[in-house]
């Protein structure tokens, strides 16, 4: 490539550049594609597990109904019956029998299925001891036949 042909990608690139800015700023006030509320908060292990449990919870007010558990079961191809009126429960913080907190936790209401979500948002969080051992015999004492996965 020599630099005519240097100089004239770079100048088209350019004004590409400055086109999606002015559009950018055109429609800000209407999209506002820079703004993330997300940046006001604090996110820490527990609150991405309310924010997880919250669009996973079928009858919170986001009103979509079973559409993200459905999008979630879907994506991690597991088993859990979702039943026409059948209620589920989705816990942030679900104490277990040995008093410790599994981040999410979700169970139908006949308590066949059960699912458990433990959040590692750092590569430094180490397991507690016999953390998901625990995790395990839980779960599979609020599921029947052996019926729940830990994630």
């Amino acid at each position: 490539m020599d630099n005519q042909n240097i100089h004239s990608f770079f100048s088209d690139v350019n004004s590409k550049v400055e086109f999606v800015n002015s559009v950018k700023k055109e429609f800000s006030k209407t999209l506002a594609s820079d703004f993330n509320s997300l940046n006001f908060w604090n996110i820490n292990e527990n609150k991405v597990s309310e924010i997880f449990t919250f669009f996973l919870n079928i009858s919170e007010d986001h009103g979509q109904g079973d559409l993200y558990l459905n999008l979630f079961l879907k994506k991690f191809k597991l088993s859990f019956p979702l039943e026409s009126g059948n209620k589920i429960e989705t816990v942030v913080e679900k104490r277990t029998h040995n008093n410790r907190r599994l981040d999410i936790f979700i169970s139908n209401e006949k308590g066949t299925h059960a699912i458990g979500i433990e959040n590692k948002l750092y590569v430094w969080t180490d397991d507690q001891h016999k953390q998901v051992d625990d995790y395990i015999d839980f779960l599979n004492h609020k599921s029947k036949n052996n019926q729940f996965t830990l994630l």
